[in-house]
């Protein structure tokens, strides 16, 4: 049985069909396997989509967010209670300390001297004392010598109040000078404000009469350049007349020290004039024995007073820390003169807290207590835990230097924000260093708490 073979295809066309007709399937079968893979690789980015979109919705429900928020914490300012020159300072920027710890010594030499001398005069007053009361009808030269040293503490009184009054009128005149430069200041203001309406008025001049075919547009462009060399010139001025007016409280400051100062002297002047009086009136009862103890029983108690003041300032020559934390913004060196309440240091304790500004519009279901989530821009991987302690009862705007005035000029309305506190639930460790002015972004959780 012989096998039949099928009659062979013949080509009716030229090799060249036939070609192009095998490379058209060849690129056709690899298409179409290629189909449902792209079908399955959109609906896969879909669902994702639609999941990411789910989740922010959601999350966006349940949190209120800004990243108008920084961290805040006390500083407790560092300032020596008597003046002289720095002879330590123990600490250095960023160095942590705690409570009790030495900061800063002053150079106790001066303090030191004032003692001894106190306990001199104190110990002169208890060994007078018992003289007195063995040898009080002798007691007339004593007298006599404390008189005339009365007068002259009197003497040197009077020439010290004379030198307070010569520092309170050249105080004055200082504020005077002041006064005059914040007068002079406000006016350039004013002047500054006119010529910055004007301006604005040519601004509008000019663009109505461009719109007219009346003007150019290099002439409109020269009043806004205008317009706004006129806002730099009214910036500037108000900026003088906040530098003046810091100046005028300085000078103010001193005028005050100096009335201070005329105060303690006349003070002193009137007590030498009663030591004066007294040391008469001892002096004129010399006999009276009993007087005359008494007398000096009142020497040696004022003496003892002046012994535990000078005590007391030679223990504030050395500056302790009141509080743990760590150094900041060290403004003394060894050999510095400071002054009373002169800042030297800033002690920042390890308490810090959040202050978030949230909008206005989104305080409607935010509460005190709600949970909160912290993220530093310092430790992006890390979150921190917190509650809402407390919303402020006003916006940051109201409080600012220059709060708006709303009944002035057109009023625009402005979302306002808030301040909220947010008190960590743990404070970080050595672990995260937080301190006061970091960027932070919080997140409360205003519903399903």
């Amino acid at each position: 049985m012989t096998d039949v073979m099928e009659p062979k295809k013949v080509s009716t066309g030229t090799g060249n069909e036939h070609d192009a007709a095998a490379s058209a399937e060849r690129l056709t079968e690899p298409t179409g396997k290629r189909r449902p893979v792209a079908k399955v690789v959109i609906a896969l980015v879909l669902v994702a989509g639609t999941i990411f979109g789910v989740r922010y919705w959601l999350h966006a429900r349940a949190y209120e967010t800004t990243d108008d928020a920084y961290i805040e914490g006390h500083i407790v300012q560092v300032s020596p209670r008597v003046m002289g020159h720095v002879r330590k300072v123990f600490v250095d920027d960023n160095e942590r300390v705690k409570a009790s710890d030495p900061l800063i010594e002053l150079d106790p030499a001066d303090f030191q001297a004032r003692l001894d001398q106190a306990q001199a005069v104190a110990d002169n007053a208890l060994a007078g004392l018992e003289m007195m009361k063995v040898t009080a009808p002798a007691g007339t030269q004593q007298a006599q010598a404390a008189v005339e040293a009365a007068r002259a503490s009197i003497t040197a009184g009077e020439a010290k109040v004379q030198s307070a009054k010569v520092k309170i009128e050249q105080a004055a005149a200082q504020v005077r000078a002041a006064q005059a430069t914040v007068e002079q200041g406000k006016a350039e203001v004013q002047a500054a404000e006119a010529q910055y309406r004007q301006s604005q008025i040519d601004i509008e001049r000019y663009q109505k009469i461009t719109q007219q075919g009346g003007s150019t547009q290099y002439e409109v462009e020269r009043a806004q350049t205008a317009s706004t060399v006129a806002l730099a010139n009214l910036n500037a001025a108000r900026k003088a007349v906040l530098a003046a007016e810091a100046q005028l409280a300085v000078t103010r400051t001193s005028e005050g020290v100096a009335t201070e100062g005329l105060r303690q002297e006349e003070a002193g002047l009137a007590a030498a004039r009663a030591a004066f009086e007294q040391s008469q009136a001892k002096y004129t009862e010399t006999n009276v024995a009993g007087e005359r103890v008494q007398m000096a029983q009142a020497q040696y108690d004022q003496a003892v007073a002046t012994v535990e003041q000078a005590s007391l300032q030679l223990e504030y020559t050395k500056v302790f820390a009141t509080t743990d934390g760590r150094v900041t913004r060290k403004s003394v060196e060894p050999g510095a003169y400071v002054q009373v309440g002169q800042a030297l240091l800033a002690v920042v304790p390890d308490h810090v807290w959040i202050v978030a500004n949230y909008k206005e519009t989104q305080l409607r279901d935010m509460r005190v207590g709600q949970r909160a989530e912290i993220h530093v821009d310092a430790y992006p991987s890390h979150t921190f835990q917190g509650h809402v302690d407390s919303i402020q009862a006003g916006t940051g705007a109201k409080f600012s230097l220059l709060p708006p005035e709303n009944a002035t000029g057109n009023f625009v309305k402005v979302v306002q924000r808030v301040p909220i506190k947010i008190v960590l639930d743990e404070q970080p460790g050595e672990q995260y260093h937080l301190g006061p002015g970091m960027s932070v972004i919080a997140e409360v959780r205003v519903q399903g708490q």
